[in-house]
């Protein structure tokens, strides 16, 4: 450990990042060709067991966890060694001989016993802070993957509707048809494009190397509720409104222990004298008589102001945070209600578009090869903004999949049972 201080950190980052860089062409290289096809059950499992955020999220509570243990481990005594010499500068020529003796003691911390029920306090609310940080990204992570599932349906209908719309235009004559082909060409690049980006987010939230194509059971269906419902839902119970219950709770202790942190800590010190002495050529042993015991209170006078300047901020924070939980439930509210205007003008124009995409399929079934210009012109305009509109509706979904207290309450047994 003393000689770590020696080596070059140049040096090592240079191995360090050789190292990482042959580790990843040899996994590469294992990954590549393979592939994962999980349906719905199959990724939600395994993103519960290897995304790393929520790996990261249990290791968290598993420490608030033994920190809660530790609160009391600190009230253990803690023993002590010392070993001494001491013969003058003069008469180290005789180092070894004369002079050593070994000392134990034990610090006993009343203060640790006085402080108990405020560390302990401390300790219990950050395990329920960590929890609820963890459901916070297990929610995240599943409405992520709720929305890769849906935008794969999205991509799979496109390239059905992108096959329609190129067996159309090969029974088309003359230009006409090489100029659609250039331009449906085009559009199967950009849809190439966007099934590798959910590739590369299916990869994230998965922590997997494969190539993953969604099969199967697709993601479950969700009807967003209407405006009333859902703050029903919220005020009976809210994940946010606990964890800002927490923050509140976290700053009035930050306040307490700022007040306590100004009153005098008693504390204890058992000294058990030389246990082993060697002195003029002789050894003396312990004896009891030896040991005694020291009880006190220290205390450092607050002249500078730092303590009463940290119980004035610990309150402002504290208040801070109370108006900030205040206007964070109204913003959501307000939030809640135009994004809920906004899913009914989508889910109106999405109608109205299904109608017309069905109504012009039926026609260009039944049309002449020289009148199917017209007809699959419409129909492309028209499957570019019903595309847009369904990137928007699922996007808004997500907003309200989140919040939805009653479809997580309906929900939470299972995916916990399998986490």
């Amino acid at each position: 450990m003393i000689l770590i201080g020696c080596a070059s950190p140049r040096e090592d980052f240079d191995k360090e990042l050789t190292e990482l860089g042959d580790n990843w062409s040899s996994e590469i290289e294992a990954a590549d060709g393979t592939k994962l096809e999980p349906d719905w059950e199959a990724a939600t499992g395994r993103m519960l067991e290897q995304n790393l955020s929520l790996r990261r999220s249990r290791e968290q509570i598993r420490r608030a966890e033994r920190g809660i243990g530790q609160v009391y481990r600190d009230l253990i005594p803690a023993p002590d060694l010392n070993l001494r010499i001491t013969d003058t500068l003069g008469e180290l020529e005789d180092f070894g001989r004369d002079g050593i003796s070994l000392s134990v003691g034990a610090f006993i911390r009343l203060s640790g016993v006085f402080y108990l029920p405020r560390n302990l306090y401390a300790a219990r609310l950050n395990l329920i802070g960590q929890q609820l940080a963890h459901r916070i990204q297990k929610r995240e992570r599943m409405v992520s993957l709720w929305v890769a599932f849906r935008v794969n349906e999205l991509l799979v209908e496109r390239r059905e509707r992108l096959e329609l719309l190129s067996r159309l235009v090969a029974a088309m004559p003359g230009d006409s048809a090489v100029s659609w082909s250039a331009q449906l060409e085009e559009a199967g690049v950009q849809l190439s494009a966007l099934e590798r980006d959910l590739q590369e987010e299916l990869a994230l939230i998965l922590n997997a190397k494969e190539e993953i194509t969604p099969v199967g059971d697709s993601a479950p269906a969700y009807e967003p509720p209407g405006e009333t419902e859902l703050v029903t839902s919220l005020e009976a119970r809210s994940l946010l409104r606990e964890v800002a219950a927490v923050d509140l709770l976290q700053a009035y202790a930050a306040v307490d222990a700022a007040k306590l942190d100004r009153w005098p800590r008693p504390d204890f010190y058992l000294y058990g004298g030389d246990f082993f002495q060697y002195r003029d050529n002789e050894t003396e042993n312990f004896s009891w008589d030896s040991m005694f015991a020291t009880a006190g209170a220290y205390h450092t006078f607050d002249v500078s102001g730092r303590r009463a300047l940290r119980v004035e901020d610990a309150q402002f924070d504290a208040g801070l945070i109370k108006e900030r939980v205040a206007f964070e439930q109204s913003a959501l509210l307000r939030e809640m209600r135009a994004k809920r205007h906004q899913l009914n003008r989508v889910d109106t124009a999405l109608d109205r578009l299904d109608r017309q995409r069905a109504l012009l399929v039926r026609l260009l079934n039944r049309s002449e090869p020289s009148k199917l210009i017209a007809g699959i012109q419409r129909l492309y305009r028209v499957e570019l903004v019903r595309n847009s509109y369904i990137e928007r509706q699922t996007e808004l979904s997500a907003f309200f999949l989140f919040h939805d207290e009653t479809f997580w309450a309906e929900h939470t047994a299972d995916s916990s049972a399998r986490e």
